[in-house]
């Protein structure tokens, strides 16, 4: 925990227009989508985690039934609704459950370590932001940082040629501990981890 920042929602303004997305269901926000909204880009996607299948499987009856949202695809890993207004896509997650922390802890990049969720440890819900502490400094810097545990290496390796394209470079240390992952990987399953990958 002593790598990660947590905070209000209210000291991270930019993340309330989220709000919306959080409503209706007892998930959070977590990876990617959070490297655009700080950069000023446009987001495409929304990944969805939870805690419990249970309440994955209670957020989409209620997008099922939610005249603002459409189905959009749905595989082992993820259910997706498109917002008809916003045109964002929603994915909510199927493939881990867990706590923000935990959740977390599993994404390959500094960069994507970063999730929206509500806390209701007092009596009222507060909406707080969870965040690695290196997530400013390497988004303007845009370094990719990969510590020691990789657990899906082939799939960030083929998500460093992703964001290289975008001018995104690796530091010494995660280039070793890239190639140290990938050491001993069987080819016959490459292709099922290519897509299999944490934000």
């Amino acid at each position: 925990m002593d790598k990660y920042r947590i905070k209000s929602n209210k000291e991270i303004s930019k993340v309330m227009f989220l709000d919306i997305y959080m409503t209706g269901h007892n998930g959070y926000i977590a990876g990617g989508c959070f490297k655009n909204i700080f950069n000023g880009q446009r987001i495409k996607d929304i990944d969805i985690f939870f805690l419990t299948k249970g309440d994955f499987i209670e957020a989409c009856e209620y997008y099922d039934q939610n005249e603002n949202y459409v189905f959009s695809y749905e595989n082992n890993n993820t259910k997706a609704f498109k917002n008809k207004e916003t045109n964002i896509r929603l994915e909510l997650i199927c493939s881990q459950f867990g706590e923000p922390l935990d959740i977390l802890s599993k994404f390959d990049f500094s960069i994507t370590k970063f999730a929206y969720y509500k806390d209701k440890s007092e009596d009222k819900t507060e909406y707080k932001c969870m965040y690695h502490e290196d997530f400013f400094e390497h988004l303007i810097a845009k370094k990719l940082v990969v510590e020691k545990d990789i657990f899906f290496p082939v799939s960030t390796f083929n998500r460093v040629l992703r964001y290289s394209r975008y001018g995104y470079g690796l530091c010494r240390e995660s280039k070793i501990n890239i190639i140290n992952s990938l050491q001993g990987q069987n080819p016959e399953t490459i292709s099922d981890e290519l897509y299999f990958g944490f934000d």
